[in-house]
């Protein structure tokens, strides 16, 4: 009887792990495609047509996906194309977390400069200079100090 269990769950985990694999992600459309490529002649594109720039997938917004790849010239046209640059994500929180999380200094002063909320909290209260400073990004770390994080936030959530 056990052995049956375990080939069932190995079975379980195997179509979960390729489901997982070959799944699409939906939502985010050609924008957030594009964004995720950084092809910013389709992002002009797109916004001319009046595509909604905040349009997201189960990761998040255009914004998300231009930010954490650190495409900046996209993270700019989406930026100035009205794109909410507080938008949260359930997986990463604001832009400007994601862009903190893989260290993409260049997205992170981007989304400063177009009024980023730099203190915004993610779902575990944590701003993206706690993300910065965890990953050791120097660079991001100053970025957001200089435009005004509270060096003296205390967390209150997990981790």
């Amino acid at each position: 009887m056990d052995q049956d269990r375990s080939r069932t769950f190995k079975m379980f985990a195997w179509i979960t792990a390729s489901l997982l694999l070959t799944a699409e992600v939906v939502g985010a459309g050609p924008l957030g495609d594009a964004a995720k490529s950084g092809d910013a002649d389709l992002v002009v594109e797109l916004l001319g047509q009046g595509v909604n720039v905040d349009e997201a997938d189960n990761f998040g917004t255009a914004l998300h996906w231009a930010a954490i790849n650190g495409h900046t010239e996209v993270v700019t046209l989406l930026a100035s194309g009205g794109a909410d640059l507080g938008v949260k994500s359930e997986m990463l929180g604001t832009p400007l977390h994601a862009a903190a999380t893989r260290k993409k200094a260049t997205a992170i002063a981007v989304l400063l400069e177009y009024g980023a909320e730099v203190d915004a909290l993610d779902k575990e209260d944590r701003t993206p200079l706690h993300i910065a400073v965890k990953n050791g990004d120097v660079v991001s770390v100053n970025l957001l100090i200089a435009a005004g994080a509270d060096v003296n936030f205390s967390r209150v959530g997990p981790g």
